[in-house]
């Protein structure tokens, strides 16, 4: 995979207060709503799931950056009864605690591919909460106007960076998918961002470059991001409003096809 520049690159207090921001958020929505509502962004998923979820993920988490190991064990779900909305803010500031005294380059184990330096824990804390918290929101009617302002422009660039360059490959591992035959361009219209990726044979290949592809999505960041990783808006059937489709709409499909939760 080439290895230019990322176009962003968030400092890690930035990234820690989108986690905190997102996690109250989510704390706000399961304090007013349905935890029975179905979250349509993640298929089989009620919105208690969601925050269960984002709880046992954020503990994991904080357990696999602090002691540079694998987890022992999956950690427990709340007891029934116990508020959602504290539980997970509980487990949110554990996390943040520790990713803030963590030296960025030291080494860590993690079960993505790419860099495993611990830099990589408060990015990807980052963007995990933030996808939920939009989904918590689409669930329950609370989200933004538009996918354009659902997430932070800045992080949204570097979440779809994160996805091409870790997530996706992971991602098609794990679940033994293969790529589509195309090559895509993103490039997003409202901060610094493009990439093009494609296949290399099983091995999916990037250029964070202006390039052309078999297709392009152009749109703003937040939309972008949203589009890879799944997710729908509403009125939206293919992919989400404010991102502009150009050239082969079968290989954007295909390739949009491959996100999920």
């Amino acid at each position: 995979m080439t290895e230019p520049d990322r176009p962003l690159d968030a400092t890690r207090d930035v990234l820690l207060e989108s986690i905190t921001g997102s996690s109250e958020r989510l704390g706000e929505i399961l304090a007013s709503a349905d935890p029975t509502v179905e979250i349509g962004s993640c298929p089989g998923w009620d919105l208690r799931r969601l925050a269960i979820h984002v709880g046992t993920v954020h503990r994991w988490a904080t357990e696999a950056a602090r002691d540079a190991r694998a987890p022992s064990q999956r950690p427990e779900d709340p007891a029934p009864g116990i508020p959602l909305g504290p539980w997970l803010l509980e487990g949110a500031e554990a996390l943040v605690a520790t990713l803030a005294d963590l030296d960025p380059d030291a080494p860590t184990w993690s079960p993505f591919g790419g860099e495993h330096t611990a830099r990589l824990w408060p990015r990807r804390m980052a963007h995990e909460t933030g996808l939920h918290r939009v989904d918590a929101e689409l669930a329950t009617g609370l989200m933004a106007p538009n996918p354009s302002q659902a997430l932070d422009a800045a992080l949204a660039s570097d979440t779809i960076d994160e996805y091409f360059e870790m997530m996706l490959p992971a991602a098609l591992r794990r679940r033994g998918r293969s790529l589509p035959g195309s090559s895509l361009h993103v490039h997003c219209t409202d901060v610094a961002g493009e990439w093009l990726v494609w296949a290399e044979g099983s091995t999916l290949e990037m250029q964070r470059e202006h390039a052309k592809g078999d297709a392009a999505l152009r749109g703003p960041a937040s939309a972008l991001a949203l589009a890879v990783w799944g997710r729908r808006w509403p009125g939206s059937d293919v992919w989400p409003l404010d991102v502009e489709v150009v050239g082969d709409q079968g290989a954007a499909t295909a390739w949009l096809a491959l996100g999920g939760a």
